[in-house]
C-alpha cells in the first residue's frame, strides 16, 4: 500500500462508524470522548498534521505534550479551530455570497448571547460553516499526504434515526472558495426530511448517471491510494475494514470498469447498496479472472496475443500430455502488470472508471 497512514474508521469521511459532533456546542465534552484519549487517530500513529477547513483555513494539529495524535486529540482539535477568530481583513477578502451567508449564522448566534454579556462577538471559522456545524469526519487531500479535509454537514444528520446510508458532502464545486454541499440520504418510513442549502445545486447522483469524485484511497497517482497484486489469492481481510467507506465522494450503486482499453464490466455494491473501497478491490481482483472464449482472443493484436501467451504459461505450467488445458483469463493479459493501482474518470463517458495495473512492487 501506497499511502503513508489513514484515519481510524471511527474519523474516516463517509464510513459507516464515523464520529459526528455539533462543533456548535457551547464547549468541547471531553468526558463523552475520554475512552478515544489513547487511540491512535491514525493507523500508523503521527505527531503533527494540518487540518483544512473549507478550501479556506489550515491549522497544524499536534497530539497531546507532542505525542501521537488521539481520536479525542483531533475531535478537540477541529472544536477549538472552529472557534478561531477572523479579523476584518480576513473577512473582506471572502466572496460576497460566503460572506453574506457567513453573516447571516453570525448574527443567529450573536443572538444566543447572553443579555448580561455586553461585549461584540467576533466572527469566527464557525459562522463560515454556515450552519453546517456537525463534524462528519476527514478525508486526504489531494498531493498532499500530510493534509487531511475536515468534512461538517448539518445539524439534522444527529438526528438522523431512522436512516439508510448518508450521503455525505463534496468538498468543492470547482471554485476556490467554494462551501461544501451537503443532502440528506434515502429517509424511511416517515422520516422524510430534507436538508435545506443556499449552495445545493443539484440532486445526489446515486445510479449509473455520472461518476464523481473518486475517494482519495483508490484516485490513481494519489498520495493515498491503495495498491495490491491481484495475482494472488483475494485477502478479503486486510481490506475488510472499508467495506463501510464509499468508493466516491458521492456515493454510487452502479459503475462501469474498464480493464486495458477492452472490456468494460458493470459493477454493483454489496446487496445493491452503495459501493464501498471494498467492492471495488474485491470486484477488480474478481473480473481479473474473467475466462476469455477463443473468438475474443483471435480478435486481439499478435502482439498482446503473444505477451498474453507468456503470462499464461508462467502462470499454469506446461500442460502434461492429454490433461484439459485451463482458459485464458483477463488476468494473462495484463502482461505481468498485476499491481492494482487506482482508477481514474474515463474521458466522455462519465459512467466508466479506467482500472489501472503496473508491474508488482
Amino acid at each position: 500500500m501506497s499511502y503513508v497512514t489513514s484515519p481510524d474508521a471511527r474519523l474516516l469521511y463517509g464510513g459507516s462508524s464515523a464520529i459526528m459532533f455539533d462543533t456548535a456546542s457551547d464547549r468541547f465534552d471531553s468526558w463523552s470522548f475520554a475512552q478515544y484519549r489513547e487511540t491512535s487517530a491514525f493507523s500508523v500513529p503521527v505527531s503533527q498534521i494540518i487540518l483544512e477547513f473549507q478550501n479556506l483555513w489550515r491549522f497544524r494539529t499536534t497530539g497531546n505534550r507532542g505525542g501521537p495524535i488521539s481520536i479525542r486529540d483531533l475531535l478537540n482539535a477541529v472544536y477549538v479551530h472552529s472557534r478561531t477568530e477572523l479579523s476584518r481583513e480576513q473577512i473582506s477578502e471572502m466572496p460576497a455570497d460566503l460572506r453574506n451567508a457567513a453573516n447571516r449564522s453570525y448574527r443567529a448566534r450573536v443572538q444566543e448571547q447572553s443579555s448580561l454579556d455586553f461585549r461584540p462577538l467576533p466572527m469566527t471559522v464557525l459562522d463560515f460553516l454556515v450552519g453546517n456545524t456537525v463534524f462528519v469526519g476527514l478525508s486526504p487531500k489531494a498531493e498532499e499526504p500530510t493534509t487531511w479535509i475536515a468534512h461538517f454537514g448539518p445539524r439534522s444528520l444527529l438526528n438522523a434515526s431512522n436512516v439508510d446510508a448518508q450521503v455525505w458532502p463534496t468538498v468543492s464545486n470547482n471554485s476556490e472558495y467554494a462551501p461544501s454541499l451537503y443532502a440528506q440520504a434515502r429517509p424511511t418510513g416517515s422520516n422524510r426530511a430534507h436538508v435545506s442549502n443556499p449552495y445545493a445545486q443539484a440532486p445526489v447522483a446515486r445510479t449509473l448517471s455520472a461518476v464523481p469524485n473518486i475517494n482519495a484511497f483508490l484516485m490513481f497517482g494519489g498520495h493515498h491510494a491503495l495498491t495490491y497484486d491481484i495475482a494472488p489469492e483475494f485477502n478479503g481481510w486486510e481490506f475488510s475494514h472499508y467495506s463501510g467507506t464509499s468508493a466516491f465522494m458521492v456515493p454510487l450503486t452502479q459503475i462501469n470498469l474498464e480493464f486495458q482499453n477492452l472490456w468494460r464490466f458493470p459493477m454493483t455494491g454489496n446487496k445493491g447498496g452503495q459501493i464501498s473501497i471494498y467492492d471495488v478491490l474485491e470486484a477488480v481482483h474478481k473480473y481479473s479472472r474473467t475466462e476469455l472464449q477463443r473468438g475474443h482472443i483471435s480478435e486481439m493484436p499478435q502482439n498482446r496475443r503473444t505477451e498474453a501467451g507468456r503470462s499464461y504459461y508462467e502462470r499454469v505450467g506446461q500442460p502434461q500430455l492429454g490433461s484439459m488445458r485451463p482458459p485464458m483469463i483477463v488476468l494473462d493479459f495484463l502482461a505481468g502488470n498485476t499491481m492494482f493501482l487506482g482508477l481514474s474518470p474515463k474521458a466522455q463517458d462519465p459512467t466508466t472508471c479506467i482500472v489501472h495495473f503496473g508491474p508488482p512492487s
